[in-house]
């Protein structure tokens, strides 16, 4: 067997390999977006109307996320945060009050002093520890229906409140996943914190045209 043909060979088989990294690759990419990516996505969305948060705890939202937070705000889309039942009430209000800052900071920007906080974020105890991913979960309308329809992300970091990368989910298996999360009946963990008294009958969503 001749130098030339075992050559051949070689690059024969490190072309296949680069096609076949490359094609797993590119579907990678497709698969999976980041938290930054997620954030552009939840601020374009349209006739967004509410963000379910199911996570192990709350994480504070940093650029494009903290973004997206504050262009809802000024749109009253409202957030839910759904996390574990052994998180301390003293955790979840210090978050509650970075929220809360947002909510003002949009507030004062537009002059719409019906920008509130307390109208706006709710966080709940799930009955038990959620030891898994963190789940994000929108809920929408579609122009002139009052239908809502769910987009939801699975992320890709067990125990944490923002994952590095999300998954999106298909339709059917985002709406079942919803319909079954909310019907576990989560815990007001504070007074002052409730906003969402009817949570099965919770809203889908409408939004902000950009």
């Amino acid at each position: 067997m001749s130098i030339y043909y075992l050559f051949s060979i070689l690059v024969g088989v490190t072309a296949l390999a680069l096609l076949l990294y490359t094609i797993i690759f590119r579907s990678s990419i497709a698969r999976f977006i980041s938290a930054g990516e997620l954030g552009i996505f939840e601020k374009d969305l349209p006739n967004l109307k509410q963000v379910i948060v199911l996570a192990n705890k709350v994480e504070r939202p940093n650029d494009r996320l903290a973004e997206a937070v504050e262009d809802n705000f000024g749109e009253k889309v409202s957030y839910l945060f759904l996390v574990s039942n052994s998180k301390a009430d003293e955790e979840v209000s210090g978050y509650y009050l970075i929220f809360e800052a947002l909510a003002k900071k949009v507030a004062a920007e537009k002059k719409d002093s019906s920008i509130s906080v307390n109208e706006l974020v709710t966080i709940k105890q799930l009955p038990y520890d959620w030891d898994d991913v963190p789940y994000i979960f929108y809920q929408y309308t579609v122009d002139g229906s009052s239908n809502r329809y769910t987009i939801a992300f699975r992320g890709n970091e067990k125990r944490e409140g923002i994952a590095e990368y999300y998954e999106k989910l298909s339709p059917s298996r985002s709406s079942t996943l919803v319909s079954a999360l909310l019907s576990e009946a989560p815990q007001e963990i504070r007074a002052n914190l409730t906003l969402v008294d009817n949570v099965v009958g919770m809203p889908k969503s409408g939004r902000k045209k950009q």
